[in-house]
């Protein structure tokens, strides 16, 4: 049997219903009958690997001395197509859900304002938000990722 990638998420749609399943710690899927010489795309059928070895002789062997594995997935459901960026939000609040702190010092926050930035583009994702990496003097790094199928300009306010 051959495995694909599950990467952050994958998702089984037809046009009018669908379901979406968040990986954070499983790496490989089968989806339906599929063999090394043919990719089964009818079968409605995703086999997620928890865990083992794909890549006989090589691989973990004795799973590296690990004894205790826990996996996270979540699951959504969605109505209509296919939506990428839907479905990599949902993934990526799964994986890396958000924390908070309380800031202070500063004079340049005026509160009467609650977010950073926002985008005006509903198909873009915020990859990554971090302080730049010689000096939190220096900026932040806003990384951003554009799901859509043509290339746009991505506009922060």
């Amino acid at each position: 049997m051959d495995w694909l990638a599950l990467n952050h998420f994958t998702d089984m749609s037809d046009d009018g219903h669908g379901m979406a399943i968040s990986n954070r710690d499983a790496y490989y899927m089968k989806t339906g009958n599929s063999t090394i010489n043919k990719l089964d795309d009818i079968t409605a059928q995703i086999k997620v690997l928890a865990a083992g070895r794909i890549d006989i002789p090589l691989g973990m062997i004795n799973q590296d001395g690990d004894f205790y594995f826990e996996d996270f997935l979540a699951l959504k459901p969605h109505t209509g197509r296919f939506n990428a960026s839907e479905a990599m939000r949902f993934a990526l609040q799964h994986q890396n859900p958000l924390t908070a702190g309380k800031v202070t010092g500063g004079s340049g926050y005026d509160g009467k304002h609650f977010s950073l930035f926002s985008i005006e583009d509903s198909s873009v994702v915020v990859w990554a938000l971090k302080p730049a990496e010689k000096d939190i003097e220096k900026g932040i790094i806003l990384r951003a990722w554009n799901l859509a199928n043509i290339n746009t300009p991505v506009k922060f306010y």
